[in-house]
This record gives structure tokens, C-alpha cells and sequence, in this order.
């Protein structure tokens, strides 16, 4: 009896990051028409924490569309960038008591139509 090969990956990278395995692979949608990215981090599981046998791995999986791929890999240069600008490598992340994020708010209909009018006289 013939198999059918069910795989759609196109292409895959691994990282050795000590006990974890970041797993970056290029797949293709259904259609056969265009491609997705999965990021996959791979990390032995915790059986006092995860409740899970020894041998068992945690999973957590990112998908990637092509039309996310400027807009995340503009903020996770942008987001390297300030690490490594603002810690050393040998220095001690301080935890602060609140995370912080930079939240840039969507333009109103109001800001669009300040724009338009400031070429105009009153």
C-alpha cells in the first residue's frame, strides 16, 4: 500500500540554546499557494512543576503569517536592539514590580482629519 506524505514542511532550522530547542520551520498552506513560518520552543518538562513524566517535553508554538513577517521582525529588531543597548552581557536583569510596553495607540478619525486641514486656511 502506497503512504502519503502529509508533511507540508519546506524548510527547518534547529537552535541549541542549552536544555531548550528552538525549532524554526517554513511550511506550506493547504492550498499549495503561499507559506507560514512556526517558531517551536522544545523544553524538557518540569515533573514537580508540570505534573508530566521525566522523558515528557513542554511545547509552545508561534505561527508566523507572510503578512505578519515585516511588522514582527521590525519590533523583535527593535526589541533586541533595546536589550542589548540597555544590558551588558554579564548583567543581572533587574525584575521590575510592573512590566512596561510601549503602547503606540491606533490613529483616530479625528488625527486624519486635523492633518487634512492644516494645509488649509480658516
Amino acid at each position: 500500500m502506497e503512504q502519503k506524505n502529509f508533511s507540508r514542511e519546506l524548510y527547518t532550522k534547529c537552535v541549541h540554546a542549552g536544555r531548550r530547542r528552538y525549532y524554526i520551520d517554513v511550511k506550506a498552506m493547504r492550498s499549495g499557494k503561499d507559506c507560514y513560518i512556526t517558531i517551536t520552543e522544545s523544553r524538557p518538562a518540569r515533573p514537580e512543576v508540570d505534573r508530566v513524566e521525566e522523558s515528557k517535553f513542554e511545547k509552545t508554538k508561534i505561527f508566523l503569517f507572510r503578512e505578519d513577517f515585516d511588522k514582527f521582525m521590525y519590533f523583535l529588531d527593535e526589541t533586541i536592539g533595546w536589550v542589548n543597548k540597555n544590558f551588558a552581557e554579564e548583567q543581572t536583569v533587574p525584575l521590575p514590580e510592573e512590566k512596561t510596553a510601549e503602547v503606540v495607540p491606533e490613529p483616530s478619525e479625528g488625527d486624519f482629519l486635523e492633518e487634512e486641514s492644516l494645509g488649509q486656511s480658516v
